[in-house]
């Protein structure tokens, strides 16, 4: 073996050779260890060791070459109590692996723990990756899960379902594109293991939030763990239908758990580098992300190790973005505070391919001070859980001032209007893949997570959520009705605030977990998605008004019309007013809505007027020419008549959507104009759009 080159860390193939290379601050030797077919054959020293790398290379031969697989013996002092826990009986995954010969089954399980497979270039690799770079200010995000999301569609073949091929398939692709979504966020696809706890239960992790290697496509994802090359045909796929594709990514922690944990990869290699450890006491690993350990972001290596990955994947592999799980850990400093100045953030807001994509931050984690939405830098998104909590507890009828729904409906400046920020630094959700799905949030009171066998105690006890009268499914029409209406009324809120909306796959079909809030462990139908109503028009063809699919394109199609929700700027918040205001707040009688009108809560009603004054006036007349729309919402548990306001400059409004479902603007084309008086049903929303 030759001594190869420290600069390019993992194992990488030129053609005529492998040159691999490894971090350990406090190694005393490494070996290379080659395996064919999960045996090993051959064990080598690493001959180059410099600036704490270690290195080698192995010239061409008919073990040297793509497919060949391999991990680390690293030697050194073996003392727990001191964090170092070097030990070359274990066969280590080396953390730059690109591939990986097995998926991690369970984290302790030694017979099964996956080998580091070479791979060569992905061919084809552009200088111009071509993406459909959509504006934040049009973008729609979709969550998905790879597998849930394809599993039990009846017409995708059964040896794809589950693989990032299924979601090119024609049925899916088409199904996402004609909703209108620009955007899938998909969870994660790393490479991850189970917790060791779920195997006796026959559970499994499966969302994915315990990664093992920060470059390797989890290989229960692939038609075989080598064929990575089917993850960048599932994003070009995507680019070519217009859509982009973002990775939520897990660098927070990793699948070796507390110190107790297994000896899979970063622990066996250098422990005391890779992750945060009690300078009092070794032993203990920082906590911050709950699955007992944290990396440490102070270092330079781990920092490095991130940015490496992060460039992997925009680079290559040619993604558009990235939601940053329990983001909040990335920004943690020696001191073990969070600053939006934190090493890592620096290196990503100043590299020039990654500060162009698309970032998105779980603005929280588990430590001290952990609570950060609103803080990050300036280029990031945020999930906005305000926004989440407020809209259902307006829908649900909890007591609260109108202030709070008019922030959300405005992009949250409560939140982001600092340092430049705009109203897309607000992620708005009113589910995601934690917690209760569209369906269950207006089904359940409870949560019903005894399948994940820890008797109901994981999973949030305060989600927000109501049953109208009967827990979980329902045969009685009217309650069946009266959700649907529910529904309706959070999709449209939902659609209708500013800010970047982002949808949980299968809520547009009605998809059920039966109430289990923390699926996380259940691969099985609880999680993948019923394709049933959709696949069958007798059931529900998809060109049904009534139908929550066709609703949910409705709305997207007129968002994505109307020139206010694409604008930058925050607006004047409700409490003030403006001469340059686009948007003008209303009661349901017409009056211009004063600040004593914010602070009543038993009104629960309001009508908002959406237009782009700044840029939408022609060199004739003071009126608007661009559209405008009219949100008529009724949150109270009453019918109440409103009345339309004067503000259309002599042009009429077409009736778009009533969540009620009336007659009104259903089959036929409504005109409306001021003065005019409608009956909003109790508990819903009217949408009215300007006749141009």
């Amino acid at each position: 073996m030759l001594r190869g080159d420290p600069l390019s860390l993992g194992a990488q193939w030129d053609g005529e050779g492998i040159n691999f290379a490894l971090f350990s601050a406090a190694a005393e030797r490494v070996e290379l260890s080659l395996f064919r077919n999960g045996t090993e054959i051959e064990r080598v020293d690493m001959p180059g060791h410099e600036n704490q790398i270690w290195h080698g290379y192995l010239p061409k031969s008919k073990l040297a070459e793509p497919g060949l697989q391999y991990g680390y013996r690293v030697s050194g002092e073996w003392n727990p109590e001191q964090g170092l826990y070097f030990n070359s009986d274990n066969i280590l995954l080396d953390p730059y692996a690109r591939a990986l010969s097995t998926p991690l089954r369970q984290a302790g399980d030694r017979e099964r723990l996956p080998l580091g497979v070479v791979t060569a270039p992905l061919d084809d690799i552009s200088d111009r990756i071509i993406r459909p770079a959509t504006p934040w200010n049009s973008t729609i995000i979709y969550e998905m899960h790879v597998k849930g999301f394809s599993q039990q569609h009846p017409e995708i073949a059964k040896s794809m379902r589950g693989k990032f091929c299924a979601l090119t398939a024609p049925p899916l692709l088409d199904h996402i594109k004609s909703l209108g979504i620009t955007a899938v966020e998909l969870l994660p696809v790393f490479a991850f293991g189970d917790e060791p706890h779920l195997a006796p239960h026959s559970l499994s992790n499966y969302w994915g939030y315990n990664s093992i290697n920060f470059f390797s496509p989890d290989p229960r994802y692939l038609t075989n763990p080598t064929a990575i090359e089917e993850f960048r045909s599932m994003v070009r796929a995507y680019h070519d239908a217009g859509i982009e594709v973002i990775l939520d990514v897990v660098y927070n922690h990793t699948a070796e758990g507390g110190a107790d944990g297994a000896i899979i990869s970063y622990r066996g290699i250098d422990n005391q580098s890779y992750y945060r450890t009690n300078p009092n006491c070794p032993v203990e690993n920082h906590n911050e992300s709950g699955c007992g350990n944290t990396l440490d972001f102070s270092h330079p290596k781990v920092v490095q190790l991130v940015m490496d990955s992060l460039r992997y994947w925009a680079e290559e592999m040619e993604v558009d973005g990235f939601r940053f799980d329990l983001a909040s850990t990335l920004g943690r400093t020696t001191e073990n505070t969070f600053s939006p100045t934190a090493p890592l953030f620096s290196a990503i807001n100043q590299d020039p391919t990654l500060n162009k994509l698309k970032l998105i931050a779980e603005p929280w984690d588990l430590g001290i001070n952990g609570y950060q939405t609103g803080n990050f830098p300036m280029g990031w998104s945020e999930w906005n859980d305000h926004y989440r909590d407020d809209i259902r507890r307006f829908w649900q009828g909890d007591d609260q001032n109108l202030g709070d729904l008019g922030q959300r409906l405005t992009g949250s400046a409560d939140l982001f209007n600092h340092h430049g920020r705009t109203p897309q630094a607000s992620i708005n959700f009113i589910t995601a893949h934690d917690g209760f799905t569209l369906n269950d949030l207006v089904s359940y009171e409870q949560k019903h997570n005894l399948d994940n066998k820890e008797d109901n105690r994981d999973g949030n006890n305060n989600n927000i959520s109501w049953n109208r009268g009967v827990e979980g499914e329902s045969s009685d029409l009217e309650i069946i009705e009266r959700r649907n209406i529910d529904r309706r009324n959070l999709l449209t809120t939902l659609l209708f605030s500013q800010g970047v909306p982002m949808l949980l796959s299968g809520d547009e079909i009605d998809n059920t977990q039966w109430g289990n809030n923390n699926s996380y462990c259940q691969d099985n139908p609880i999680s993948w998605l019923d394709w049933k109503s959709t696949t069958q028009d007798e059931i529900a063809p998809k060109n049904n008004p009534h139908n929550i699919y066709s609703f949910v394109r409705k709305l997207i199609e007129i968002r994505q019309s109307i020139p206010y929700f694409s604008h930058h700027c925050f607006h004047p918040t409700p409490n003030q007013s403006s001469t340059k205001n686009v948007i003008s707040w209303f009661t349901p009688q017409n009056i211009k809505m004063e600040s004593d009108d914010w602070q009543h809560s038993a009104s629960r009603s309001l009508i908002m007027h959406c237009f782009m004054h700044c840029c939408s006036l022609d060199e004739h007349s003071d009126a608007p020419v661009e559209s405008a729309i009219l949100l008529l919402i009724n949150g109270s548990l009453e019918q109440r008549t409103f009345t339309i306001p004067d503000i259309s400059y002599g042009k009429s409004w077409r009736l778009q959507v009533d969540t009620a479902l009336t007659d009104r603007g259903n089959s036929r084309v409504t005109e409306l104009h001021h003065s005019t008086e409608l009956e909003l049903s109790a508990q819903s929303i009217v949408v009215l759009q300007q006749i141009a």
